[in-house]
Order: C-alpha cells, then structure tokens, then sequence
C-alpha cells in the first residue's frame, strides 16, 4: 500500500467531513436566525385538522414515495 495515497484518503475523508459539518452548521444558523417560536415535527401533524384532501396530500409527502 502506497503511503501517499492513504495520506490522500485521509485528506479527502477530512474534506468531506469539514464540508458536512459546515452544511450541518449553515442549517441550523438559519434556522436559529429565522427565530421560530418551537421545533415543529411532521409527527406533530394533527391531520384532522386539514381537509381530506390535504390530509391526503401530507400523508404522501411525507412517504417520500414521489421521489422514486
């Protein structure tokens, strides 16, 4: 095994770490920013609330199943 390229391995996976993290911290500062009173959670959801048709509509946004 080649040294230079596991030393390169090791730049490239700290890279990717440091890109994840800054991602990670970029969404929770404009979430801090956006000053929301609370957390709101798609398990929070009181579908009886909404018409049928929207209740139905949240349902399949939230099974993701529109990506496939």
């Amino acid at each position: 095994m080649n040294i230079d390229a596991s030393y390169e391995k090791f730049l490239e996976m700290l890279l990717e770490n440091e890109s994840r993290v800054r991602d990670d911290n970029g969404i929770k500062r404009r979430i801090r920013q956006a000053k929301f009173p609370y957390n709101k959670y798609l398990h929070d959801i009181k579908y009886e609330f909404f018409s049928k048709e929207v209740s139905n509509q949240i349902r399949e946004l939230t099974s993701l199943s529109f990506i496939d």
